[in-house]
């Protein structure tokens, strides 16, 4: 276990050295809590929420292109092919509760 005086030596360290990062799609720089990272990209809020959709059923965080629900829900592959059907006259999302 180390000492408390490492500890203190190592927190200082990490605290006053203040990384940054670069979000890959619009090229901000980006420091502490402005750094978002999903499916090994790192990029800046207003990238995740452009890019990026949250599935209404499941709470998972999916890109854009794999929002399987319609326009009025986000939905993941998952929870559309376990909770939901597509009306074979219409296409309409359909809860299979309904």
């Amino acid at each position: 276990m180390p000492s408390a005086t490492t500890t203190t030596a190592v927190a200082t360290a990490t605290t006053t050295a203040t990384e940054v990062f670069v979000c890959e799609y619009c090229g901000e720089e980006l420091t502490g809590d402005e750094v978002f990272e999903f499916g090994g990209v790192t990029m800046c809020l207003d990238c995740l929420d452009e890019r990026t959709v949250v599935c209404e059923c499941c709470g998972d965080r999916i890109w854009n292109e794999d929002d399987y629900g319609d326009s009025n829900i986000n939905l993941c592959e998952s929870c559309r092919d376990d909770s939901y059907t597509r009306c074979s006259h219409c296409d309409t999302l359909i809860h299979n509760d309904d």
